[in-house]
């Protein structure tokens, strides 16, 4: 059902990885009411939710997260070398 538009589909989660699949839905039923009803909700929700787990996995598995991640430059590169903060683990300083 989903495979001619599957190309597109993903596209638009590339340009807008948060775009809600209700979103999605609606794109669906504008471009061709004829395919996509309501009724069809669930099932292209399942199909999504696959799709957007395989994205997950390849960001995490290909180590990738890390680039995507802002970065703060370390105390010592500001001149802050004076004071390091100590490790705390729960309620204790250690």
């Amino acid at each position: 059902m989903l495979d001619p538009y599957e190309a597109e589909i993903r596209l638009w989660l590339a340009a807008q990885p948060a775009l809600p699949t209700v979103a999605i839905i609606r794109r669906l039923m504008e471009m061709a009411p004829a395919t996509f009803s309501e009724k069809n909700t669930r099932r292209i929700q399942i199909i999504i939710k696959g799709w957007r787990a395989e994205i997950t996995r390849e960001i995490i598995m290909d180590g990738r997260w890390s680039a995507i991640l802002p970065t703060w430059p370390s105390a010592s590169a500001e001149g802050q070398v004076d004071e390091v903060a100590r490790p705390i683990a729960g309620n204790i300083a250690l």
